[in-house]
């Protein structure tokens, strides 16, 4: 859904500008393509990121779980490593 309403934020503006005569048909195709390349790669990228979290999130042996909780507790120590997962799980660094 996110990646939707991101593709409408961008895709918004470009609409009205079309509609109202101010971008030239032969522009905004290649606006559109460029647009188009831009989201398909947002969407892999998105994705990537779901295929990693089922992985992530399939559960675990009983023997498995104290050392997946120790290594999450180390890696989220990290200002780093939380940082770049807060920004994967809020897409925000998908690119626009």
């Amino acid at each position: 859904m996110t990646l939707g309403l991101l593709d409408a934020e961008e895709l918004a503006p470009l609409l009205a500008l079309a509609v109202n005569g101010r971008l030239p048909g032969e522009q905004f195709n290649g606006i559109l393509d460029r647009f188009s390349s831009r989201r398909m790669a947002a969407a892999r990228t998105a994705a990537r990121q779901a295929r990693i979290n089922m992985v992530l999130g399939r559960p675990l042996g009983p023997s498995f779980i104290p050392l997946r909780d120790a290594l999450a507790s180390r890696a989220f120590a990290s200002e780093r490593f939380s940082a770049s997962v807060a920004r994967t799980f809020t897409m925000s660094n998908t690119a626009r």
